[in-house]
């Protein structure tokens, strides 16, 4: 890949052209629900490092079932609510949060049933997912980010 600001935005486009051509060449009778990048670029005079791998707390959330919802409790002392992202992706729920010096990652294993993120609540350093759990022949699973 080259050096220069224009021709690595040049890359970038390739590669998700090549992608999005692999995966719809080989989906091997699956639809994509949904697509989607983003991009960001640091200032020129900025440096965007990932935390070191010792930095990064990696914290088990609590999964549990209670009537016909599913909530995922996760502690994240010390960061503010917008600094907390969310994925929902098949039956895991990721969850990254980054402040500061604070790196926390974690992932919760959902059980396999349709689930409709409801509600979302972060206080006093404690994060609350809740989900419905929805028949297999109603609503399709959205994904959850934050």
């Amino acid at each position: 890949m080259s050096t220069s600001p224009l021709d690595r935005d040049d890359d970038v486009e390739q590669l998700i052209r090549q992608l999005v051509t692999h995966t719809l060449k080989n989906r091997r009778g699956r639809v994509p629900v949904a697509f989607g990048f983003r991009v960001i670029y640091a200032p020129a005079d900025s440096a965007l490092e990932s935390p070191p791998a010792g930095d990064i707390i990696e914290t088990e959330p609590e999964v549990m079932t209670i009537d016909d919802k599913v909530v995922v409790v996760a502690e994240l002392p010390g960061v503010s609510a917008e600094n907390i992202r969310m994925a929902l992706s098949g039956q895991t729920l990721q969850i990254i949060a980054d402040q500061e010096h604070r790196h926390y990652r974690s992932e919760a294993s959902l059980p396999r049933l349709h689930l409709i993120p409801i509600q979302t609540s972060f206080k006093h350093g404690i994060l609350e997912i809740m989900f419905e759990m929805m028949p297999d022949d109603e609503h399709p699973r959205e994904a959850l980010t934050d």
